[in-house]
């Protein structure tokens, strides 16, 4: 895109948001579906890109060392209860903070910039992490998600909920197998 026209690059950056992404999306390349939706949102909206992924730089910054501890805790708490799983983290795009901030009313409503992935062997492990978690820190009811008993269009299958920790500090998990 870089070399056409800007004419030529809105409009394969809108096919790529109207078109491919959603393509991508439905067939459950999520890492793809992202892709296209940042580098088009970027050609797009470049100001309002660069601005959001300036937010999104300084506040996750304070966010990945309070969610280290976070992190711990639960890896502790689920190798304890011999539950066998991995962790990883994923961090908002652009583009997906972007729409969300079109139903919200500010960034603080925003409560899942990172979410913690826990992937597990099974749906049933799902649920009893999930219930760890819950046991652990204090769930934002209004929050939790079941994308396994309703799963969503595209096949998506997940839990979500998002807690409070005793500092406050909110945090969104993402259990699926």
């Amino acid at each position: 895109l870089q070399y056409m026209s800007r004419e030529k690059q809105l409009k394969i950056a809108r096919e790529t948001l109207e078109v491919f992404a959603p393509l991508a999306d439905r067939l459950n390349m999520g890492r793809v579906r992202v892709q296209l939706e940042e580098l088009a949102f970027s050609y797009l909206e470049p100001k309002e890109f660069k601005r959001l992924r300036k937010i999104m730089k300084d506040r996750l910054g304070k966010s990945h060392r309070k969610l280290a501890r976070v992190r711990h805790d639960v890896d502790k708490k689920l190798t304890d209860e011999n539950i066998p799983h991995s962790m990883d983290g994923r961090v908002k795009s652009v583009y997906s903070l972007y729409k969300k901030l079109k139903k919200v009313d500010s960034i603080d409503d925003v409560y899942d910039l990172i979410a913690l992935r826990i992937i597990v062997d099974d749906i049933e492990t799902c649920y009893r992490v999930l219930g760890v978690i819950h046991t652990m820190y204090r769930p934002m009811f209004d929050r939790i998600k079941d994308y396994i008993a309703q799963p969503k269009p595209n096949g998506y299958q997940s839990l979500h909920t998002t807690i409070k920790t005793e500092n406050d500090q909110i945090v969104e998990f993402q259990i699926r197998t």
